[in-house]
């Protein structure tokens, strides 16, 4: 525990220096999620064994990078460049699978897809927020606070799970799948985390008046509550891809947390879910 308390704190400390400097530098933020979205695509071609295909490999990191740097460059062209981004990666797959000698089949090209875009999709739903927030003015505060929102409902329903769970687990969740989770865990994680998603944005902007932005609480609580939801969601489908592979983490980056993927898992959910909810149920203003 101790090993996985330090890392953890280490790594919020990464993230918080990473949102400090973004303010600075707008891109920063996009380059450390294409480098991160790339180590997860990574984690889950060696995970899945098709890692061993090196050209849909370079065209999966190649597909991730591009789309994550699109919102900087595409503010008003970006959905016809993430459709040619899309498009292209497509061709180039099945490029590869009439010139592989029939070694590379069409549901090898399904399955890449797939977990290519449950990675590099969520990601870019986070930058899409970022720089096309519809509530945001020029200076990207409300946009850089929702993906840092994304990022806080899934760790504090990560935290306020595993203590839950380890101090009052008794039922199982999911046993097949991930035997540790128990229901008394998913609740406290819910409740952990409306508490202290909802005490940070608080502090943040009441207490202390560090952003200068206004809070709707009632939206908060919802996105809140289906934010949290779907983070455990997002951690038991990783487990499941982990259990149908038979590999007990995708990396050990991270000294008690594992690989980028299984720190990752559960924002990949979340953030596709707030981007949505973000445009009828706005969170924060100016």
């Amino acid at each position: 525990m101790l090993k996985r308390t330090i890392s953890g704190v280490v790594f919020m400390a990464l993230v918080v220096a990473v949102l400090v400097y973004n303010l600075r530098i707008p891109v920063l933020l996009n380059i450390v999620l294409a480098v991160v979205a790339c180590f997860a695509v990574y984690e889950i071609l060696v995970a899945t064994k098709y890692i061993k295909k090196l050209a849909a490999s370079l065209a999966c990191f190649a597909f991730t990078a591009v789309l994550q740097l699109i919102p900087i460059f595409g503010r008003d062209r970006l959905f016809e460049l993430v459709g040619t981004a899309s498009v292209a990666f497509l061709l180039v797959l099945f490029s590869i699978a009439l010139f592989s000698g029939n070694t590379f089949r069409v549901d090898k090209i399904g399955m890449i897809l797939l977990i290519t875009s449950m990675v590099a999709f969520p990601f870019f739903s986070a930058l899409y927020m970022y720089w096309r927030n519809p509530y945001d003015e020029t200076d990207y505060v409300i946009g850089q606070s929702m993906v840092a929102f994304c990022f806080l409902v899934a760790w504090m329903t990560d935290v306020g799970a595993y203590f839950a769970g380890f101090l009052f687990g008794k039922h199982k969740l999911c046993p097949k799948i991930s035997p540790k989770k128990t229901v008394e865990g998913a609740i406290g994680g819910v409740i952990f985390c409306l508490a202290a998603v909802s005490g940070v944005a608080w502090l943040l902007t009441n207490k202390f008046r560090i952003l200068p932005i206004n809070v709707y609480w009632g939206n908060m609580l919802i996105v809140i509550f289906c934010g949290s939801l779907a983070s455990m969601m997002g951690d038991l489908s990783f487990s499941l891809i982990k259990r149908l592979f038979g590999t007990k983490d995708f990396g050990n980056i991270m000294p008690g947390h594992g690989g980028v993927l299984d720190r990752f898992d559960s924002v990949l959910f979340v953030a596709p879910l707030v981007c949505v909810m973000n445009f009828y149920l706005p969170v924060i203003v100016h």
